[in-house]
């Protein structure tokens, strides 16, 4: 029999499988909104000439030879004995004909499909686990698990920080002056905004809940539209005019060349911009500018 000394043999113990790891690349949107994805795995599974035990299929145990069916050798060192599992019988107590198809391992390399749920929401770098997906155990133990690291593509518009969102949203320069209103695209849809009037370049819009769903919640991160003022290159002469007129009225000097006389005769004969005023306020002027200044008063007293 297979049962006495020194606890007799020992049964093989359940080993559970080895946890894999594979990456998918998905789109951004995907991201966003979730998906169900199927990935090939290569792992190990049960051999089914044995059905995993790692035994010649048909053939029966025979009590090992080395230890006598007791799982351990015994050793005799004078007055002391030592117990040292069996290397023959690996302490199972028997010996059996190993399985040609696995070596006696009880598993062979395999290829499955996995359908991995990706939750809404997910971010570049994310690992997902899927019980129970990994290698097959030996002796009856559980299979490991897969862990798959989730990559993202980038987006040509949106960028992403978490669960919020940034745009860059093209204005005209009167948008940015006057106000009004513009579509801008959300990662759910479209929606109308309203462009503030004397909108600035840096500034920008929060759009609360029109972000990115968070993960394990039903709440979503902002929006954040960046007004990116655009100046035309090239202006007809219409509006050329009405900029120099606009100009003139704000009491601004014109440092590029003018085809309004009144505006040319203005520039000539204004000295200093809204500019220089506020450079002088805060340096002081300089001692080229207090000349002029000082000519002009004794021409205008000798007039």
């Amino acid at each position: 029999g297979f049962g006495g000394f020194g606890g007799g043999p020992r049964p093989p113990r359940p080993e559970p499988g080895a946890d894999l790891q594979t990456v998918i690349t998905m789109d951004f949107m995907d991201a966003v909104n979730g998906k169900k994805e199927d990935v090939r795995v290569k792992c190990k599974s049960h051999c089914s000439s044995c059905d995993g035990t790692g035994n010649l299929k048909g053939s029966s145990p025979t009590t090992c030879k080395r230890c006598d069916g007791q799982g351990v050798e015994i050793f005799q060192q004078g007055f002391f004995q030592t117990h040292q599992t069996c290397g023959a019988c690996g302490g199972r107590g028997y010996t059996q004909p190993l399985c040609g198809g696995c070596q006696g391992s009880g598993l062979v390399w395999d290829f499955k499909e996995v359908v991995v749920n990706i939750p809404a929401g997910v971010e570049d770098g994310v690992s997902l686990r899927v019980r129970d997906k990994g290698d097959a155990g030996r002796n009856g133990g559980p299979r490991g698990h897969l862990y798959v690291k989730v990559r993202v593509r980038k987006h040509p518009i949106f960028r992403r920080q978490g669960a919020d969102v940034h745009i860059d949203v093209p204005i005209s320069v009167t948008q940015a002056i006057l106000g009004g209103t513009l579509k801008v695209p959300l990662v759910h849809g479209v929606e109308k905004i309203e462009i503030p009037e004397g909108t600035q370049p840096a500034d920008r819009m929060t759009m609360r809940q029109r972000g990115i769903k968070r993960l394990n919640s039903d709440s979503f991160g902002k929006q954040y539209v960046h007004f990116k003022i655009e100046v035309p290159k090239k202006l007809t002469q219409k509006q050329r005019e009405l900029l120099e007129e606009f100009a003139k009225e704000s009491g601004e000097v014109m440092h590029c060349k003018t085809t309004n006389p009144e505006v040319a005769e203005k520039e000539e004969s204004t000295t200093f911009s809204v500019f220089q005023a506020a450079k002088d306020a805060l340096f002081g002027k300089s001692e080229e500018a207090g000349e002029k200044e000082e000519d002009k008063k004794k021409q205008s007293e000798n007039a």
